[in-house]
């Protein structure tokens, strides 16, 4: 009877658990993939992203990670050799590996073993946890925005949905029947202030103003020489 009494205080543990809402992060957004972006979209997939968002916020980890969101259609990836990516950047797998282990402790002592004895921890630590990293961000998901609306790719843990890639124009799985690839420029919408145009309106600017220092330049030049010539006449 004890038995059962624990079990289904275990079982109900369990249930109020897996029915806690997931959040949704940002902080491992990689947007340095030329396949994966989200500038320059029309407003109405804007709105589908959102939407999409708030759906994954009240889905539950156990409906992401045994695919069976009833709208989501949460799917695992990079378990196929038809994907244009095996895995994320190693960038992300050491950022995740440092969340796992979390921070490393401040060390008050001024004693050199003992700082060595607490890095040589620590260094442990992370070593087991990028293994952990590892292991998660390949078990990573990717859920439908929506109909011709594209994929967002993102890694789940600990009650949280970390967003990692945007994916438009569903690159990480194209279609050769529908064109294959479609990079930004190809895929774009709107026209969109992206690093390159910023950085290429400066230049315009920066010449523009170059060009209009060098004839207020070549103005002074020839005011100084008329006024030069008026005082010596």
């Amino acid at each position: 009877m004890a038995s059962n009494k624990y079990a289904s205080s275990a079982d109900k543990d369990h249930a109020k658990v897996a029915a806690q809402k997931l959040r949704v992060s940002f902080e491992f957004l990689d947007l340095s993939q030329p396949h994966f972006f989200i500038h320059g979209l029309e407003a109405d997939h804007y709105r589908k992203i959102f939407d999409c968002i708030n759906e994954i916020a009240d889905a539950t980890e156990d409906q992401i990670a045994q695919q069976k969101h009833p709208s989501l259609e949460a799917k695992s990836i990079f378990n196929t050799t038809t994907g244009e990516y095996k895995q994320f950047p190693e960038d992300i797998e050491i950022s995740f590996a440092k969340k796992v282990a979390g921070p490393q402790p401040r060390i008050a002592s001024k004693d050199r073993a003992e700082i060595k004895a607490a890095e040589e921890e620590y260094a442990l630590i992370l070593a087991q946890a990028k293994e952990q990293a590892q292991t998660m961000t390949k078990r990573a998901f990717e859920v439908r925005v929506g109909k011709a609306y594209g994929r967002i790719h993102g890694i789940v843990w600990n009650k949280v949905f970390y967003v990692v890639w945007f994916d438009p124009a569903h690159n990480l799985y194209p279609d050769s029947r529908r064109g294959g690839v479609k990079f930004h420029k190809d895929f774009m919408t709107v026209k969109s202030f992206s690093p390159e145009a910023v950085q290429e309106l400066r230049d315009i600017h920066l010449a523009h103003c170059e060009k209009l220092q060098a004839d207020l330049d070549k103005l002074q030049k020839e005011h100084d020489d008329l006024m030069a010539a008026f005082a010596a006449s």
